[in-house]
């Protein structure tokens, strides 16, 4: 999810070109679930980044299912 305390990490990736790419969700919870079928789709780890504070609660769901579904993922969190 874009906004406050991550746009440094979109900045890097936009800076890094291949072989990394970002991709925007309009929810953190959907972010979780686009990083689950990334995982299915190529069995690669997947990884999900969320604003601090509401931004992260939203993604705690999300989280749960990526860990009871065995995904391995990277949540990065931005910090105030």
């Amino acid at each position: 999810m874009d906004g406050a305390n991550i746009e440094d990490l979109y900045d890097a990736v936009q800076s890094a070109g291949a072989p990394l790419r970002a991709l925007v969700a309009k929810h953190e919870f959907s972010a979780a679930t686009m990083a689950d079928g990334y995982h299915r789709a190529s069995g690669r780890p997947a990884a999900v980044a969320a604003t601090s504070g509401a931004g992260a609660m939203n993604l705690v769901p999300g989280l749960a299912e990526l860990r009871a579904s065995r995904v391995p993922a990277l949540a990065l969190i931005g910090q105030p």
